[in-house]
């Protein structure tokens, strides 16, 4: 049996510990990269990133497709003739009733996008789909697969001329289609925000985003919200404690404990975070964890259990 473990591009975290692993010939290093767990392979699966040549004052943006097997301590790049083409901050998320991963939108060379992938992990391939209707282009945006309603969730990001939708979406990956819905009230509209499935309180939870409602009024993060599908409605949790706000930071759903794991994220410009923290919708509190040791203070990084 395999040990569920966290994994931030090359750092594992277990049990209350952290520790460097040294995958060997992994992708270069990069930002805003996507990452699911494959559970049918049993394997960490990265899409995508860019980096930033200060020089030329250009992106170079990834389509590559990597997986990572913690046992052995090792990244594989998954050659496919078919891939979206290169993107960061994308949205992407498993599901576990298809065996796909669904990929959409995402910042590239052409501005910010708007399309809608699959990869079927049980055969390794890409297909482009194309549904009737769509989201707007958009990065940055929170984005869950809902096990319950066996629909994927996506609410707002960062929008074509810097504008933040503020809309929530819902796709079928089985009918190719995606519904625009209309919840009476919804968190402020940002960009940098995330989504987890709780598979123990079957909800669908959303944490952070950097925020604004207009001109010179924004902030970070808008507290933690669920979204009941049946109800089109969003709730906003009356948390007992909160960590430092933030946005652009990492998370990930622990199904074995039942509670959303936060680290890292900035607080604005080069004020970076490297704390952990650990959320259970049970009792709606925040714990925050002290590691001996842990990964250095970043932002827009991927992680997934």
């Amino acid at each position: 049996m395999r040990i569920a473990r966290l994994v931030i591009i090359a750092v594992v975290l277990f049990g209350l510990s952290i520790c460097m692993v040294n995958g060997s010939n992994g992708p270069s290093p990069r930002m805003g990269p996507r990452m699911v767990y494959d559970p049918v392979k049993e394997r960490v699966l990265l899409f995508g990133g860019s980096v930033w040549d200060q020089s030329s004052r250009r992106y170079t943006f990834y389509n590559d497709l990597w997986e990572y097997d913690v046992e052995s301590e090792t990244w594989r790049e998954i050659e496919v003739s078919l891939k979206p083409q290169g993107r960061f901050n994308h949205m992407m998320a498993y599901d576990p009733d298809t065996h796909q991963v669904v990929l959409f939108g995402g910042f590239s060379n052409q501005d910010r996008i708007g399309d809608t992938w699959t990869f079927d992990v049980e055969t390794d391939t890409w297909t482009q789909m194309n549904p009737e209707e769509t989201p707007d282009p958009r990065s940055d945006g929170a984005f869950a697969y809902d096990q319950v309603n066996k629909l994927f969730v996506l609410f707002d990001g960062y929008g074509l001329n810097d504008d933040h939708p503020n809309d929530t979406w819902v796709y079928n990956v089985t009918a190719d289609t995606w519904f625009e819905m209309n919840p009476d009230s919804k968190p402020k509209p940002q960009y940098g925000c995330y989504m987890e499935y709780d598979t123990v309180n079957r909800v669908v939870i959303m944490y952070g985003g950097h925020w604004s409602t207009g001109g010179s009024v924004h902030g970070y993060s808008d507290g933690v919200w669920t979204y009941d599908y049946p109800t089109d409605t969003w709730t906003k949790v009356d948390d007992a404690s909160t960590p430092p706000h933030r946005y652009w930071h990492n998370t990930a759903y622990d199904s074995d404990t039942g509670k959303l794991i936060v680290y890292g994220g900035s607080q604005g410009g080069s004020n970076l975070l490297d704390d952990t923290w650990l959320f259970d919708f049970s009792t709606t509190i925040w714990e925050r964890i002290d590691t001996e040791t842990s990964p250095s203070s970043r932002m827009n990084s991927a992680m997934v259990y």
